[in-house]
């Protein structure tokens, strides 16, 4: 059996519906909800199935420390394989995810160490490709793997949590793998702006500047991604000045975030 974590905040009642449905049959699903103002609704659905399981963290405590949370229950556990991260408004098919433990095995044959295969959110390419880093909704991960290559950084709070995750496994040896035969339906959250981009909420610049700071400077970031990182902060610097909305408002997370890196200011952001 797998384990599915899902990290709830605010969530959606009917995509988590959607998500229960689909997946609480065969698998276990656990659910780390960061402080929801619609809280007891999901209490009321997760009543409804008997494989899906709750952990109230009374706050927002970050996404990566509470998947955290969940991972060691799992390790505890000692009854699952496989843990499956799934953001709340992701959606992955039964046959999808039985055809990703498939590829998986198979990838083994080839490779001795991998870290995790993730799904796609694309339908243009085929295979099964090695990549420097994947989003952490659709990213399957053995337990003993996870073990071995240690939690989520809890400090970062969002945003880079799942690249970190991946840089360090690829620093010890392992490989970062993404599966395009096996599609699922992400929504990461944004809206597209002009010049067809994507566009964060202003806060998220705070935590994207002052995360990706913080790891350069503490060298935990793999030498030849630096010029590629300094390269996309200038780009998200110019692009929220020039053409997203609320300029001065980006601005001003950005600067923050730019000065906490600096100084590693971390955790959650204080307002």
């Amino acid at each position: 059996m797998i384990a599915i974590v899902i990290v709830t905040f605010n969530s959606s009642i009917e995509l988590l519906k959607k998500i229960f449905e689909e997946l609480s049959k065969k698998n276990a699903i656990f659910i780390s909800d960061n402080g929801s103002h619609n809280i007891a609704e999901i209490k009321k659905l997760i009543d409804r199935y008997d494989n899906i399981f709750l952990i109230e963290n009374k706050e927002n405590i970050g996404i990566a420390k509470a998947q955290n949370i969940v991972i060691n229950k799992i390790e505890r556990l000692k009854q699952y394989r496989f843990i499956l991260f799934l953001d709340d408004d992701s959606f992955v098919t039964q046959d999808t995810l039985n055809k990703l433990i498939i590829d998986y095995y198979k990838i083994n044959k080839k490779y001795d160490r991998i870290a995790c295969l993730s799904l796609t959110n694309t339908t243009n390419e085929k295979g099964i490709v090695s990549v420097d880093q994947a989003i952490n909704s659709g990213m399957l991960v053995s337990v003993e793997n996870i073990k071995k290559i240690g939690n989520f950084c809890s400090e970062l709070f969002i945003d880079m949590v799942d690249y970190e995750w991946c840089w360090r496994a690829r620093k010890s040896g392992y490989a970062i793998m993404l599966d395009y035969n096996c599609h699922f339906i992400h929504q990461i959250g944004r809206k597209r702006g002009r010049l067809n981009k994507d566009v964060p909420a202003p806060f998220r610049l705070y935590y994207v500047f002052r995360n990706t700071i913080y790891l350069m400077k503490t060298k935990r970031v793999i030498k030849k991604d630096k010029n590629r990182l300094y390269f996309f902060l200038i780009k998200q610097f110019i692009y929220n000045i020039l053409f997203a909305p609320n300029k001065i408002l980006r601005l001003r997370y950005m600067l923050k975030g730019i000065i906490d890196g600096k100084k590693e200011n971390m955790g959650k952001l204080k307002k």
